[in-house]
């Protein structure tokens, strides 16, 4: 017998563009297999298997059946046929036909064990059901979509302790239907190959991690992208909001630490086209390595905690206005638009010394690209005699300044600068340019 299912993935391979996975309905004659023996050689022949048809992430469905000719049912081989379900992630339950009444199971069939011509259309019917079911539970795993693929699933939820999420590979679509929603119950793993998008477009729900990794595109597309609040990490490639959304604790990227020789710069992308918020909480530190492009949008920092930014000249950041509402935003690189901090926000160049360009020459001429609202903070480090020891701001256009803001200078390896030292490093000119800040 599996000589004729070997023949049979030989002929799908080389006439047909290979084949999607194996429907398995069987175990109406295992009554007397201990529930080990059978879950040991059902998850043998599916290792088998992908070894033979040379694939393996070879999908599989597994249904659930072991009723007799007497519709006796036998939970020794139902409850190995679950545990080979639970415990591999490629493999899914199917048709339950324990369930199905005589005439389903034995009328036209000439015994009470196999299917009659109706039991075998109701079990199409499901199959069909179950292969494309709405639900897709992700237990310690990747689900994988093939080639050509397109699935739509109506509620994605990931779930469990390790690595889970979607995985494509050899270009495959995955969507999510516009009505249908995504709950991140906990941290969750989303891989998308380089060159491949992913779009999921239902509403995001949920505390759990959302963890964007591969060099291909991940898309966001529901109406409410701001109702989760587990963390947002992007360790590779792109993601992209295309509505208004809110973003937990954002990090992403890598760069190269000098105390780390095998350290790798990688700059990742956050596109936006909506309003964006970044809430940083409360003890939170997270770093930010790319580009954020949102391009005629409004960004908020929210949060009591810290935000890191690092995007360099070839990764320059964009938005309309970069509100620092609450909390403090450190920024180094290169960032165009405005930026605008709000009462009791705090900004601070670099990631400790280094240099913010905020550039407001697209801006409107009324508009400030920088602007101190009272009680702001913008905190400079300050390390040597010379500029490049010490943090620098460049402003290309308009700054403003309003009463009760702070221009804090500390000194980078947390010393006290002496009253003399703080006169000497504090000399305002006319346009509000002074040492450690150059205009």
């Amino acid at each position: 017998m599996y000589t004729n299912l070997v023949n049979a993935m030989e002929f799908l391979n080389e006439n047909a563009n290979g084949f999607a996975g194996i429907l398995w309905h069987q175990g109406e004659s295992d009554k007397g297999t201990s529930e080990q023996d059978y879950y040991d050689r059902l998850s043998a022949l599916i290792e088998r298997t992908r070894t033979d048809s040379g694939n393996e992430n070879l999908f599989w469905g597994v249904a659930i059946v072991s009723a007799d000719a007497n519709g006796n049912t036998y939970s020794n081989v139902t409850n190995a046929q679950l545990r080979v379900i639970a415990d591999d992630p490629l493999v899914v339950e199917g048709v339950n036909t324990d369930e199905f009444s005589r005439d389903l199971r034995g009328q036209n069939s000439g015994n009470s064990i196999h299917l009659s011509e109706a039991g075998l259309k109701e079990a199409g019917r499901l199959w069909a059901l179950t292969a494309g079911k709405s639900i897709i539970e992700l237990r310690n795993c990747y689900w994988y979509a093939n080639a050509t693929d397109s699935t739509d699933i109506s509620n994605w939820e990931i779930n469990g302790e390790s690595k889970k999420g979607v995985k494509l590979v050899s270009g495959a679509n995955l969507s999510v239907e516009a009505d249908n929603s995504i709950q991140m119950v906990d941290a969750g793993t989303v891989e998308v190959g380089a060159n491949y998008n992913l779009t999921l477009s239902g509403d995001i729900t949920g505390s759990g991690e959302m963890i964007k990794i591969g060099k291909g595109t991940l898309t966001l597309s529901g109406d409410n992208l701001s109702a989760y609040t587990g963390k947002t990490t992007i360790s590779d490639g792109t993601l992209k909001l295309a509505a208004d959304a809110t973003l937990n604790d954002l990090s992403g990227g890598s760069e190269v630490k000098a105390d780390d020789p095998g350290s790798v710069y990688n700059p990742v992308n956050l596109v936006s086209e909506g309003d964006l918020t970044f809430n940083s909480n409360s003890g939170s530190d997270t770093k930010f390595i790319g580009k954020i492009d949102a391009a005629g949008k409004t960004v908020t920092k929210t949060g009591s905690g810290t935000l890191k930014i690092f995007s360099d000249e070839n990764n320059v950041s964009t938005a309309s206005n970069f509100i620092v509402d609450v909390g403090r935003l450190d920024f180094k690189g290169y960032f165009k638009g405005g930026m605008e901090l709000n009462s009791g926000a705090v900004l601070s160049p670099g990631n400790s010394i280094g240099t913010l360009t905020i550039d407001g020459t697209e801006l409107p001429s009324e508009v400030s690209a920088l602007t101190l609202h009272s009680m702001a903070t913008l905190l400079m480090e300050i390390a040597g005699p010379e500029p490049e020891d010490n943090d620098m701001l460049i402003v290309l256009g308009n700054l403003t300044i309003e009463d009760g803001a702070m221009i804090n200078l500390i000194m980078a390896d947390g010393s006290v600068l002496a009253p003399y030292d703080t006169f000497e490093a504090i000399i305002i000119l006319n346009k509000y340019m002074f040492s450690a800040i150059r205009i």
